[in-house]
């Protein structure tokens, strides 16, 4: 801010080659007093002519101006810098920060770039559901990798921040709702399957989704070795899990085994212990073979 008010003011930048003492004795001067500096050396002034400031070194009002120790190459005024933004900021050293910024046509850019991100905040406000949880992660990536100033970066990560916790009660929801709904279908693979082993698909389910209706199934039947699997279509993906009880892994069918097998038959992998094991398949197309390797493979070691 104020730097870009200094640039509307249209102000001059001067330079001019100083002895080094008389350069130390401006009152504001900015350096880096740890630094060897040539002398002379040459100072440069945004806002006031250095020859004025020589004149009357002890002068607070210097202090007012952008006065420093620079060898670069500077604009002839603040106008030409255009504009003026702080992309970036962090430790150069010790005690030392370091900013990074652009000007002109870039910070321009940034600035536009900015108000986009602004009005897309705004109208998501308004979003529910999956709209709501898209935008928000969409929103937050770009606030964090495009070229925006600091100042808007820090105003607007509270906004961003309580979007992403409206889309993560959203998606909790959800996910609870989505388990009922598997879970229901879990009671009823247990109620109308029995015997010592239980192999059946379950619509809809993700990894931890799956686990519930896992659960449930053993609550109804504990004495029965089951594996339940859950394809998903548009994510190209198989979840799949096992539980067997220690009857049916003395009778030679151990859990990471029996996933491995299914998860094989799908273009997967996995495995795990022998009373409990998770795997995955890649071909979600192939889940009713799956499902005829899974009965295969345990009806081959408990001899069903």
């Amino acid at each position: 801010m104020l730097v870009n008010a200094a640039i509307a003011r249209t102000m001059l930048v001067d330079a001019l080659v100083v002895p080094l003492e008389l350069a130390k004795g401006i009152h504001g001067v900015r350096a880096v007093f740890g630094e060897r500096y040539p002398d002379p050396v040459r100072v440069v002034s945004v806002g006031a002519k250095v020859t004025d400031m020589l004149a009357e070194p002890a002068n607070p009002k210097w202090r007012n101006c952008s006065v420093e120790f620079c060898g670069g190459t500077h604009t002839r005024s603040s106008e030409e810098v255009q504009h003026f933004a702080i992309l970036n900021e962090g430790a150069s050293s010790a005690g030392v920060r370091r900013i990074f910024a652009v000007t002109g046509t870039a910070a321009h850019a940034a600035e536009a770039t900015a108000t986009h991100i602004e009005q897309r905040l705004g109208s998501a406000r308004k979003l529910t559901g999956e709209a709501l949880a898209e935008e928000a992660t969409a929103i937050a990536s770009a606030l964090a990798e495009l070229p925006v100033s600091t100042v808007f970066r820090h105003r607007m990560e509270p906004a961003v921040a309580e979007l992403r916790e409206r889309a993560k009660e959203w998606r909790k929801a959800q996910e609870g709702a989505n388990r009922d709904v598997v879970v229901a279908q879990a009671r009823t693979i247990a109620e109308e399957m029995s015997g010592a082993m239980i192999v059946a698909s379950i619509s809809g389910a993700d990894p931890a989704a799956l686990l519930s209706a896992l659960s449930a199934v053993r609550a109804k039947r504990p004495e029965s070795a089951i594996l339940l699997m859950s394809a998903d279509e548009a994510e190209g993906k198989v979840a799949i899990a096992a539980d067997v009880p220690k009857a049916i892994q003395d009778k030679g069918l151990k859990a990471g085994d029996w996933v491995r097998a299914a998860a094989e038959a799908c273009g997967g992998k996995g495995g795990g212990r022998p009373d409990f094991a998770q795997a995955g398949g890649k071909e979600p197309a192939r889940l009713p073979e799956a499902l005829r390797a899974a009965k295969a493979f345990a009806g081959a070691r408990i001899g069903e």
